[in-house]
């Protein structure tokens, strides 16, 4: 059991990483494909050199391309460990995701049930409003009414 946990924590962590990675990743992926890499900063590690740090270099059409490959295939790589990462490791794990799906559908619905409900009292209110409404210009236009009618509408 105990090393069934410590295996379990360690599949974990392996899917923190992977979703990092491919966080990072993906960012640069789809940074590079909106923007021209042709002119970027390039760092200098060495401190301590007379050069300007920010310097901006041109990089010619072929090292573009290569560049370009290099983080497209390291994005789909990080995808593909992302995604084995992100398999269920054993059946606790199925269930427990089905819970937490669970749980969210339930808080869905009840969210949902909550403003249907608000949306009901708003409309009886307008109803009851329109209702007034109807019998105030009856009223004014100078509608017949029977007695019985007439009386209710005193009360109200």
């Amino acid at each position: 059991k105990k090393i069934q946990d410590q295996q379990r924590v360690r599949h974990i962590s392996q899917r923190r990483l992977a979703a990092v990675r491919f966080i990072k990743l993906a960012w640069r992926y789809f940074h590079y494909r909106k923007h021209d890499p042709a002119v970027f900063p390039r760092r200098n590690h060495n401190h301590h050199s007379t050069m300007n740090n920010n310097k901006e270099q041109r990089i010619n059409p072929p090292e573009i391309v290569c560049i370009r490959f290099i983080i497209t295939l390291q994005f789909l790589l990080a995808r593909r460990r992302f995604r084995r990462a992100m398999r269920p490791y054993d059946f606790g794990d199925i269930m427990e995701q089905y819970s937490v799906g669970h749980e969210e559908l339930i808080g869905k619905i009840e969210r949902l049930q909550l403003h249907i409900d608000g949306i009901e009292t708003q409309l009886k209110k307008c109803q009851e409003m329109m209702e007034i409404v109807e019998k105030q210009t009856k009223l004014l236009n100078g509608d017949k009414f029977t007695i019985n009618e007439r009386n209710k509408m005193m009360e109200e």
